[in-house]
């Protein structure tokens, strides 16, 4: 666990902020250890934790909510209407909670539920991101992940997700799975991820001029942009991963493209 700023502290797949009679936590993560780092915390603070912000639906956020209301039956999850977690629904919305607004943010795109939501901590300026930030890398040619490409199921909302958060003012930017950066760097990481969906539309539209079949025209795709991106495709495609987190997004293109051809 790490405090990252003030009152904020982060887990392997959570945030929580320290308010000054209860706890709030972003992202309920599926990972034991949240579970373990975040009731220390209430323990060592004195204080419940009173309410979940959901990013979105998928299971590795939402899962520990359970483990959470068993500590604490009276806590309320927040989230996007489509979002079947959440017990308060919220759109583009501030909420005064405790001593701090949070401004809830749509950002469709990743979930097929088209449920995703940022949290902007106005007070502090602290964005949470759930999984809109996927980067990949540190830079467009340096991929460090075990993938090329975000993953997502609507290419053109992600790409005006993408552009809407990169429109917002903020200094620390907090994605779903505990990663922390600053302004810069954050920026940085978003604009990579917009780059890459943007580059999988663009090898789409070139490649549809080819006789291929959706499936084998999103696997082009993702070879070309790998080949971009400086990746080696064969080490991604043989895997599970690239048919049930890759193959989404990919698809998206893929039929976007066949459209226009």
């Amino acid at each position: 666990m790490k405090k990252t700023f003030d009152n904020i502290f982060t887990s392997a797949d959570g945030s929580i902020v320290v308010d000054n009679d209860f706890l709030v936590i972003v992202d309920a993560g599926c990972e034991q250890r949240t579970v373990k780092d975040f009731i220390k915390i209430s323990k060592k603070e004195n204080k419940p934790i009173a309410y979940i912000f959901l990013t979105h639906f998928h299971w590795d956020h939402v899962l520990n909510t359970k483990v959470f209301r068993n500590y604490f039956p009276e806590l309320i999850t927040i989230g996007h209407k489509n979002n079947y977690a959440a017990g308060m629904k919220v759109d583009d919305k501030t909420l005064t909670i405790g001593s701090f607004e949070y401004e809830t943010i749509q950002t469709p795109g990743h979930s097929p539920r088209m449920d995703d939501i940022c949290i902007l901590l106005k007070d502090r300026g602290v964005l949470f991101t759930g999984d809109l930030c996927q980067p990949q890398g540190k830079s467009f040619k340096s991929v460090d992940f075990v993938t090329p490409v975000p993953c997502f199921t609507n290419g053109e909302r992600y790409i005006e997700s993408l552009k809407k958060i990169l429109g917002l003012e903020f200094k620390i930017m907090i994605t779903g799975h505990g990663q922390v950066y600053r302004e810069r760097s954050a920026r940085n990481a978003l604009r990579i991820t917009l780059k890459t969906v943007e580059a999988m539309k663009k090898a789409g539209i070139k490649l549809s001029k080819k006789d291929l079949s959706g499936r084998d025209l999103a696997d082009m795709i993702f070879k070309e942009v790998s080949e971009e991106r400086g990746f080696d495709s064969d080490s991604r495609m043989s895997t599970d991963d690239y048919e049930e987190i890759d193959l989404p997004g990919l698809m998206y293109w893929a039929r976007f493209a066949r459209k226009r051809a």
